[in-house]
């Protein structure tokens, strides 16, 4: 999802703000795109830290013990790879973004 203006930015950031980073409504307003961006990369560290908890005590001793041939750490973690891999902004978005910002500049 790209969003297009700031107002679809805000309506994209703001549940997860509120929600997962547990920010006020005035820490969110107060906090920049780079503070935020920062937030939800540590969110995805303690939650890729639990998954992995989740993993290796939980469900991988429980799909060794009743399937034949059960999945491998790797292949229960390739979400990781999949969303790391998507995180590039398409090149005409940055342009568009740029273009924003050199106007909110000049103006």
């Amino acid at each position: 999802v790209s969003p297009k203006n700031i107002k679809e930015l805000l309506e994209l950031l703001e549940p997860i703000a509120l929600g997962e980073l547990h920010l006020t409504v005035e820490q969110f307003g107060d906090c920049t795109i780079g503070q935020i961006d920062a937030l939800v990369a540590g969110y995805l560290r303690r939650r890729d830290s639990l998954e992995d908890l989740m993993i290796c005590y939980s469900a991988l001793p429980v799909y060794q013990m009743h399937m034949k041939h059960a999945p491998s750490y790797k292949k229960l973690t390739a979400h990781r790879r999949n969303r790391n891999a998507n995180r590039q902004m398409a090149a005409e978005d940055v342009q568009y973004w740029k273009n924003i910002i050199k106007e909110a500049k000049n103006a």
